[in-house]
């Protein structure tokens, strides 16, 4: 099997949001879930750190790290990337 084609099915399975999910107004509404991406990177680096295998190496889960550290910030509206703090309802840090 390509190494690309189970990093792809990896990321988009932890992309992909389960229909019975959107029921309530108290949801992540956004494209994908940042959760389930953790959880995906964590199941690669253990797949990296404990199994001999050729399918995923570390350029692939450098990749998808940071396509998950990108999705963490957001630009302002002049074009500054903040992180911001929902907690604060504020933006709390600038990059």
């Amino acid at each position: 099997m390509n190494k690309y084609i189970v990093f792809i099915a990896l990321l988009l399975c932890s992309l992909v949001r389960p229909p019975d999910t959107i029921s309530h107004e108290c949801q992540w509404n956004g494209p994908f879930w940042p959760y389930a991406t953790s959880m995906t990177l964590t199941g690669l680096a253990n797949l990296l750190n404990n199994q001999e295998q050729s399918f995923i190496c570390s350029r692939d889960y450098v990749t998808l790290l940071s396509v998950y550290a990108r999705s963490q910030y957001r630009q302002s509206v002049d074009g500054k990337k903040v992180i911001s703090s929902p907690s604060l309802k504020k933006l709390s840090c600038e990059l």
